[in-house]
């Protein structure tokens, strides 16, 4: 038997989360916003029932979500304006450097503004370092600006990961009445669980997983695999997969085949390069032609790039193996060759581990698994036998 004010609070705590609900029906109000503001203005509508306490908390619960979507939006279009510099900056200086760098450029005016301040460039910069270790900053900036693409995708593809990650994550309701939070929270949990519609997307996102996990070590599936093919093979779509939707485990064959992909892109890289070096000691002259023909289309010209680093007129070979004033005069061809493919093994490992990694999904259904309140149906009144 529960007293009276007992009965009283946890029915106010059902009356607060059916209104947070009512928010989430809301499509055509934009939540990033200052909470008082809105708050006012769907007063103005008529959206807040006369003398409704506890709204303030609610709207503030529902805007926490949106806000925290927007900035990550914003941060990474400020990396993306970054990799439009990258290939003129030097990426072994430290940040500092490279922030006095874009001021020096009068790049750091344009970067800032309203909501971005340097501060966090300097984590947008951090971020880009992370990206193009041992994989990017050695290389020609002619070259480099070919990469921007599949660095503006993988970019694309943090920020897509970021926000769904975001949107999944389920308000934390015990902040509407903090001493009937735990009550909040397992009145949710059982609705979850009575929610024929949340079950079925909480088990098909679980089993996406798995399935992901499942093709980390499946070897059946090439760069040039079809998508039609690997859904008949059973050792790529298994047994356990078989109620997984097959928009889904189409999501995933192509994210996993973009991914090798670029790796084999790498490796036919190094593997024409080592064959045309190769072929050089062996006395032809294609890759002396080559160069030539390169240098007089001006490839190796710096003077209309804005970079700050002096940069040697009259390149060799080894300019390919070592593009920032690394190579020594003592080093064979041997060792350059082998320090290009270390770099693009540690490019491929970047691209299986990271580009693996920071995928993400369009497929509606994780859309509805993180506004769960839209799929479940919440009990009106309270009585003791929903839950304590």
């Amino acid at each position: 038997m529960i007293s009276m004010e007992e009965h009283y609070y946890k029915q106010e705590a059902i009356r607060l989360v059916n209104f947070t609900k009512t928010l989430y029906s809301l499509d055509s109000v934009d939540f990033y916003r200052c909470p008082v503001d809105l708050h006012k203005e769907l007063e103005m509508k008529g959206l807040i029932p006369p003398n409704f306490i506890g709204a303030e908390e609610c709207i503030r619960l529902r805007c926490t979500k949106s806000n925290i979507v927007h900035y990550y939006d914003t941060y990474y279009k400020l990396v993306e304006k970054l990799c439009d510099l990258a290939p003129y900056m030097q990426w072994n200086h430290e940040i500092g450097k490279q922030v006095e760098w874009l001021k020096e450029k009068g790049h750091l005016t344009s970067l800032c503004d309203s909501t971005i301040s340097e501060y966090e460039i300097c984590l947008a910069l951090e971020n880009l370092h992370g990206l193009f270790f041992d994989m990017y900053w050695r290389f020609h900036p002619l070259i480099t600006e070919g990469y921007r693409d599949d660095l503006l995708k993988i970019i694309k593809r943090m920020a897509g990961a970021m926000r769904q990650r975001v949107k999944q994550t389920h308000e934390e309701f015990s902040r509407l009445l903090p001493p009937y939070g735990d009550f909040t929270n397992n009145l949710l949990n059982k609705c979850k669980e009575t929610s024929p519609g949340y079950q079925h997307v909480a088990k098909q996102v679980a089993l996406h997983g798995e399935f992901d996990s499942h093709l980390d070590s499946c070897e059946s599936i090439q760069h040039d695999s079809s998508i039609n093919e690997l859904l008949e093979d059973e050792t790529v779509v298994t047994r356990q997969f078989s109620l997984l939707e097959k928009e889904l485990v189409k999501e995933s064959l192509n994210a996993k085949i973009y991914m090798l992909k670029k790796v084999e892109e790498v490796e036919s890289y190094f593997t024409c390069l080592e064959s045309l070096v190769r072929r050089r000691l062996d006395g032809r002259d294609d890759f002396d032609k080559l160069v030539r023909e390169l240098a007089k289309e001006g490839l190796f010209e710096f003077s209309n790039l804005p970079t700050d680093k002096p940069l040697r007129k009259n390149w060799d070979y080894s300019f390919f193996f070592s593009l920032n004033d690394e190579h020594h005069e003592s080093e064979t061809v041997e060792d350059c060759l082998a320090k290009v493919e270390e770099r693009c093994d540690g490019k491929c490992f970047f691209l299986r581990k990271v580009l693996w990694r920071t995928k993400y999904y369009t497929n509606p259904i994780y859309e509805q698994f993180g506004d769960a309140l839209k799929l479940i149906d919440l009990p009106q009144k309270f009585d003791c036998g929903l839950c304590c």
